[in-house]
């Protein structure tokens, strides 16, 4: 989740539970093998969109129940950052993501996405 987190960061999560993430909110995520962090930035056709702020695309569509927690605090040294402050760094990232969608829609790749 570079440049956001770095090595040796911590976070803290809470689970979701049965709500819905909040636009700009980290959120950890069960993969097939392991766990990761990502952004959440918003849902199409039922569907969960999740990207590293780093990654030039975004992630595959994700399903409800891949989503496990949201993070509500990042330490780095002793720098503590909020769940509010954690989703105003991920304005960039979100708008540069709802480019890349809207891009794959005028190509036609929107449909792609369930």
């Amino acid at each position: 989740m570079a440049p956001f987190l770095q090595p040796g960061d911590q976070v803290v999560v809470t689970a979701l539970g049965q709500g819905c993430p909040l636009w700009g909110d980290l959120v950890l995520i069960e993969g097939q093998k392991q766990f990761m962090v990502h952004r959440y930035i918003g849902h199409f056709k039922g569907s969960f969109l999740t990207k590293g702020d780093a990654n030039p695309s975004i992630d595959q569509a994700r399903l409800r129940s891949e989503l496990v927690a949201v993070v509500i605090q990042a330490q780095r040294g002793k720098k503590t950052f909020s769940r509010p402050q954690i989703r105003r760094q991920g304005w960039w990232p979100i708008i540069k993501a709802y480019g890349l969608m809207l891009r794959a829609y005028l190509r036609g790749g929107a449909k792609n996405v369930n």
